[in-house]
């Protein structure tokens, strides 16, 4: 059985009004290999998913 996995792709402003985290810090967080992302063109396209699970496993500073 062939088994598909889809990833849902947003662009930075997409996410960014879901209201998660501002632009600037998902654009930063890109920039640094912290989310899975993919540039295309002038956009740079975010696996939804991946952020999130990302957000999760930040752990706070004491």
């Amino acid at each position: 059985m062939n088994e598909r996995t889809s990833m849902k792709l947003m662009t930075i402003k997409e996410v960014a009004q879901t209201g998660i985290m501002p632009e600037n810090t998902l654009r930063r967080l890109c920039k640094a290999d912290k989310v899975p992302c993919i540039n295309i063109g002038h956009r740079t396209l975010i696996c939804y998913d991946a952020l999130i699970e990302y957000l999760r496993n930040i752990k706070p500073n004491n």
